[in-house]
């Protein structure tokens, strides 16, 4: 048995970017000096949070790198750490949260077959969003199908969608 790879197997010319590329309009601002009293810490940061994002009301996201020996505080509850590339030693840990988080209330409601073009904008570019749209046509037929779905509210806007079986 030969261990060797045949050639037409060997990526040799794939050329991967050093740094990430980004593509499109920017949809976040980064809080790079947060500090708060210990007694307010918990109760006031919440505040904070919502302040930044209605000094960028055409922003989405909010980001901020804290040091990964920094302790848990309180506000970062309503964050996602996002994990590090493989391989990737860097001693700062990436929190980004979405301004649902913080303003207005999310809603769940059971889908309405109105829903579907919305439902659709939202999927746009996942992979596999047709089998997803298939299965909501299923579950919105009259006649009950084992499928149940489900729409996330923000606002009044849809911002997810679930479908159970």
């Amino acid at each position: 048995m030969s261990t060797e790879i045949p050639e037409s197997l060997l990526f040799t010319d794939i050329k991967i970017p050093a740094q990430p590329v980004h593509y499109g309009v920017a949809n976040a601002f980064v809080l790079e000096i947060f500090s708060m009293q210990e007694h307010a810490k918990h109760r006031w940061s919440r505040n904070f949070i919502e302040a930044a994002f209605e000094c960028f009301p055409e922003l989405d996201y909010c980001v901020i790198l804290l040091p990964s020996s920094h302790p848990y505080l309180p506000f970062l509850e309503h964050f996602v750490r996002v994990p590090i590339r493989c391989n990737q030693d860097y001693p700062m840990t990436l929190y980004i949260t979405h301004r649902a988080a913080h303003l207005g209330k999310i809603k769940l409601r059971e889908a309405k077959l109105s829903d579907r073009d919305e439902v659709q904008k939202l999927l746009r570019g996942i992979p596999n969003v047709e089998q997803v749209l298939i299965d909501f046509d299923e579950a919105m037929k009259e006649k009950r199908s084992s499928l149940f779905c489900y729409v996330l509210l923000w606002n009044d806007v849809i911002v997810g969608v679930t479908i159970l079986w």
